[in-house]
């Protein structure tokens, strides 16, 4: 089981909310909601020398997308438009 970004496994196979990694997607989200593309969320992630879930220096397009959108850790087929998370989360 791949453990979804934002999150540890504690004992017994629980997963327990990461502060830090959830401060990030925090971000990554509200940057994304403001109108920035993804490439731009990866610039943004990059120019404020936050590592990638695997540990690299710069994040990819898909990793983002996957912090903006992943469902229980898996990452839909596709995004949701900006319009509909608004209404669904902001409305």
């Amino acid at each position: 089981m791949r453990i979804p970004y934002g999150f540890v496994l504690i004992s017994g196979g629980t997963l327990r909310v990461n502060e830090y990694e959830a401060n990030i997607v925090s971000m990554i989200f509200e940057f994304y909601m403001a109108g920035a593309s993804l490439g731009k969320v990866v610039d943004m992630l990059y120019s404020k020398q936050i590592s990638s879930p695997t540990g690299k220096t710069k994040w990819t397009s898909g990793w983002a997308n996957c912090a903006i959108w992943r469902q229980d850790g898996h990452c839909p087929q596709e995004s949701p438009s900006r319009r509909s998370v608004q209404f669904r989360y902001w409305a």
